[in-house]
């Protein structure tokens, strides 16, 4: 089984961004009117300075809720953030809600709500009809994964395969 050093990803990710987002502030030659608003006024590079280490951290909570509930959830967490913000955005700096933007809502709580349902629906055919003597869950193995009982062999001699657990 292949494992991830994710400190690693992030640190290679991060030097990869910040080296593409340098590179194109110098191109630009934005960078000298950033360095000159930083210089010139203490607030600026204290609020970059806290930007920044925010953004640290909520790439690092990021990747551990990826690396111990799974991607799907992840991102669900990740858009009902995004929804969170700009519903609080509105309730703070109020704006004007015009009827497009209205229908919009009402049309991605609808897709949503619709999709989950379908989703749901077709998860609940396909499941095949449970043994009555298989009663209780399988035993947690951490890190997203459950062990069961399996003909397959996992190279060693042992006689289990790892399967990913399945949120619903």
């Amino acid at each position: 089984m292949n494992t991830v050093d994710y400190p690693l990803v992030m640190v290679v990710t991060g030097l990869g961004a910040s080296s593409l987002l340098f590179l194109t502030t110098f191109l630009t030659g934005e960078i000298w009117e950033s360095i000159h608003d930083m210089t010139s006024d203490s607030s600026v590079a204290s609020w970059f300075t806290v930007y920044s280490a925010l953004g640290i951290v909520s790439v690092f909570a990021f990747t551990s809720l990826v690396r111990h509930h799974g991607a799907v959830l992840s991102v669900v967490v990740a858009l009902a953030r995004k929804v969170i913000s700009v519903a609080l955005s509105h309730v703070i700096f109020p704006k004007p809600l015009p009827l497009s933007r209205l229908f919009g809502i009402i049309l991605f709580f609808a897709g949503a709500t619709l999709h989950a349902l379908v989703r749901n629906k077709i998860s609940r055919s396909s499941r095949p009809a449970q043994d009555s003597a298989q009663t209780e869950p399988d035993v947690e193995m951490g890190e997203g994964f459950n062990q069961s009982t399996s003909s397959s062999t996992n190279g060693k001699g042992g006689s289990h395969r790892f399967s990913k657990m399945r949120v619903v």
